[in-house]
């Protein structure tokens, strides 16, 4: 077993934004990802954490997002929505703190 250390700089991490939660639900096939990340990307959108699951026949992805502050959240949505339709999936954009309130066990 080998072990290499080294220090690294922190970068000051800055919170910024509203957290929201992603989640597309449809059949898998090439390009899922790049079609919702693209759209992300396009209105300035910082994807933290991005899960895939084949489940079946379903394919579900769940990203976890920030939206710059002071952004209108309704072009996004709509783009979203409009976006995974063309894709075939189902979408729901949920802010952090309602998804956990509702997925709360």
């Amino acid at each position: 077993l080998f072990v290499h250390m080294r220090h690294l700089n922190a970068v000051s991490q800055q919170v910024w934004g509203d957290s929201f939660i992603i989640t597309t639900v449809g059949p898998d096939r090439p390009g899922l990802v790049a079609g919702i990340t693209d759209v992300l990307a396009q209105h300035g959108v910082n994807i933290t954490n991005l899960k895939a699951v084949s489940r079946g026949e379903s394919y579900i992805m769940i990203y976890e997002v920030d939206i710059p502050p002071a952004t209108d959240y309704h072009p996004i949505r709509t783009a979203l929505y409009d976006r995974a339709a063309s894709l075939g999936l189902d979408i729901n954009l949920q802010h952090r703190e309602i998804f956990e309130q509702i997925h709360r066990v």
